[in-house]
């Protein structure tokens, strides 16, 4: 008896792909198909005696760029993608001409493929490529920023304790909610490189924030009022006891987003309105303008990565990241906008109703210790300084690894503070220095990278706490604590 699988023939193989297969004479006409492109293009029907054209591109005529000519002209197989509006699709289209023995063109062999799958998974790669590209200059900029903003925080907390005026106080608070606000959006940047991490939330006042948000905003409208001929007007109209669940940093970026994109949006002056508002159980954040508008196709995409309608202006990343902290927040983002008209964004959170309970943290209690620090930064170790002087501890500070570690020989500390990136030695290899003479010396890290000891042992092997840059006097002191507790 024959075999069982003798009886399969090339017709079952052809029959159970999904790609559409299709044999063409030179006129177009279609002699045979598989069961895919019946089913497909034919909607159940055989194809045969039916043009090609008309049935895989819905044309009446010959296609201007049909691949069939070029196919014949180089006998050999040809490419073309496409996108059919009628799927909603991409296809990957393959032609190869049947010639007979003496050359003479006999049909075509016609495969179609549906690519949407794989073109995704391709801009998704190249998408990964380029945030990773982005994430690693980034990184690095990160860390030069947050040096910088570790001096200006520590620079505002000095003023502020010797600071008597209430209006220079009231500036103060807001810079340093500024300075914050950065910092925090460069770590959800770098969160966001190594793969993200739950957000804290707080009750958020939305009156306070909005506040706040347009007086940190001002300078950028003022700027633009100050060009000739150019006035931006603005409405504030915050209602009272309207609160939301989330991370203040993120929503104030986003909403600082939406008005910078506004302020851009009227090139020639205009209306911007800023308001809140509840409805339903929903507290909605409004920026309105009176610009440019938006056509539909651009409403569409303004949330995609790297799309920017403001040439090299733009990075298109601002309002994609807009996007995702409002998502993260188990909000929505909705878009009204006109050409010629204006455009209105709101976003909407979920109500909350009670406020934020003040709770008054008692000031730490932290005795006065000797201290060891070395940084690189010989501006950076004077406000380091300055800082834990003023909180009543003996400090030592280097720039020089090796005058730091003559310093400890010969003296004894409670505490060794360290730079992770110097020039001469790294602080790794400074605190593995101070553990081989000290083992019950405790070593704090500062970088301006988030270093987590947990998932750095390595690090952990030598280091005992890590705190990245800036940080709060509170930070230290409580770090300071532990390490009372550390050497006892």
């Amino acid at each position: 008896m024959e075999p069982e699988h003798n009886k399969l023939r090339l017709q079952d193989v052809l029959d159970n792909l999904t790609d559409i297969i299709v044999l063409s004479d030179a006129d177009y006409q279609i002699i045979d198909a598989n069961q895919s492109a019946n089913i497909i293009i034919g909607q159940g029907n055989t194809l045969s005696g039916l043009k090609c054209h008309k049935m895989i591109h819905d044309k009446d005529t010959p296609c201007d760029n049909c691949p069939l000519p070029a196919s014949l002209e180089t006998g050999s197989l040809v490419n073309s993608n496409y996108f059919d509006a009628r799927y909603g699709e991409f296809f990957e289209e393959r032609t190869h001409p049947i010639v007979d023995d003496d050359n003479g063109l006999q049909g075509f062999i016609i495969t179609v493929r549906n690519i949407s799958d794989i073109r995704a998974a391709e801009d998704e790669s190249a998408q990964s490529r380029r945030l990773a590209s982005i994430g690693k200059l980034t990184a690095g900029a990160a860390h030069d920023f947050n040096n910088v903003m570790a001096e200006v925080m520590g620079q505002i907390h000095l003023i502020k304790k010797t600071a008597t005026d209430a209006k220079l106080l009231r500036q103060l608070d807001l810079l340093e909610g500024s300075a914050r606000t950065g910092t925090d959006t460069i770590r959800r940047m770098l969160d966001f490189a190594r793969g993200g991490r739950v957000t804290e939330r707080e009750t958020i006042d939305t009156l306070t924030l909005m506040q706040n948000v347009v007086y940190m905003t001002q300078p950028r409208w003022m700027e633009v009022q100050q060009k000739d001929g150019i006035i931006i007007s603005t409405i504030s109209d915050f209602k009272p006891d309207l609160f939301i669940a989330g991370s203040k940093s993120e929503i104030i970026n986003a909403v600082t987003n939406l008005i910078f994109n506004a302020v851009d949006a009227m090139p020639d002056g205009g209306l911007l309105t800023m308001s809140t508002s509840e409805s339903d159980s929903k507290i909605k954040i409004n920026i309105q303008d009176t610009g440019t508008g938006m056509t539909e196709d651009v409403q569409n995409r303004i949330f995609d990565p790297f799309f920017s309608t403001k040439g090299s202006f733009g990075t298109g990343l601002g309002l994609s990241e807009v996007y995702g902290t409002i998502k993260r927040h188990d909000g929505e983002i909705i878009v009204d906008s006109e050409v010629g008209v204006g455009t209105k964004i709101t976003l909407s959170f979920n109500k909350v109703d009670t406020g934020p309970v003040e709770i008054t943290v008692p000031k730490l209690e932290v005795p006065p210790i000797r201290i060891l620090a070395v940084d690189d930064n010989e501006y950076f170790t004077e406000i380091l300084n300055e800082l834990l002087t003023s909180e009543g501890h003996t400090v030592s500070t280097h720039i020089s690894t090796a005058k730091a570690f003559e310093d400890f020989e010969n003296n004894d500390y409670d505490l060794v503070i360290t730079d992770m990136e110097m020039p001469e030695l790294g602080g790794r290899e400074f605190a593995e220095m101070i553990k081989s003479k000290q083992t019950n010396t405790p070593v704090l890290l500062l970088s301006g990278w988030p270093i987590f000891l947990e998932d750095e042992p390595n690090l952990a092997e030598f280091i005992d706490f890590a705190l990245a840059k800036p940080f709060t006097v509170e930070d230290i002191q409580e770090i300071i604590l532990k390490a009372i507790e550390f050497k006892k």
